[in-house]
């Protein structure tokens, strides 16, 4: 009788196996749930890409006061690209230096820009309306790249409001844009409404 009680007092208080495996198995299932939620990560990732912009935006109109040029942003239709003045030819040539690259949005994102009271989606194929209805094509600059919006060696830039939201079929009243907005001479603000269909 003696060994029976005291194998009974060396009973494990620990986890077996079993249960510490079944513990990690529910907890990538929560896990992979969480990021599959719909919009909830796409939505995230779209406030990233704003972030991303505004920082870009703040470095363009840092470059262009430091190094007194004139650059500028123009977004194609799966992201933006930089061009700078060419003092000399009076043309807008596309830079290709870090980090001022061309950049594509990871996203379907649609851009929705408005210059001095108009409103446009800035895309590459509205472009040139987007140019002609802005009225920023100057005389003596290539339009092929000129740009929606200008970094001015003075530190001012175009005065402009911009929308970001997830290029999906349809629009309703749960669609949330991310703005960027600026007045030309204070600072890159970010900040998020619904969008109106």
């Amino acid at each position: 009788m003696s060994l029976r009680s005291g194998s009974a007092r060396h009973h494990s208080h620990g986890f077996t196996l079993l249960e510490v495996m079944l513990v990690v198995v529910i907890i990538a299932v929560l896990t992979g749930l969480a990021t599959l939620a719909p919009g909830g990560n796409q939505q995230r990732q779209l406030q990233q890409e704003a972030q991303r912009l505004q920082q870009v935006l703040q470095l363009l109109r840092d470059e262009a006061e430091l190094r007194q040029v004139e650059l500028g942003l123009r977004f194609t239709a799966d992201g933006y690209e930089f061009v700078q003045l060419d003092p000399v030819a009076l043309r807008w040539q596309l830079l290709q230096e870090a980090p001022f690259t061309p950049y594509h949005f990871p996203l379907p994102i649609q851009v929705d820009l408005q210059l001095e009271g108009n409103r446009f989606t800035a895309t590459a194929t509205q472009h040139d309306s987007l140019l002609s209805g802005a009225g920023q094509s100057g005389a003596g600059t290539s339009t092929s790249m000129q740009p929606q919006l200008m970094f001015l060696s003075s530190g001012e830039n175009s005065a402009f409001a911009l929308s970001l939201y997830l290029n999906n079929s349809r629009i309703d009243s749960n669609t949330t844009a991310v703005w960027l907005q600026c007045d030309g001479f204070g600072p890159l603000t970010l900040s998020q409404q619904a969008v109106t269909p």
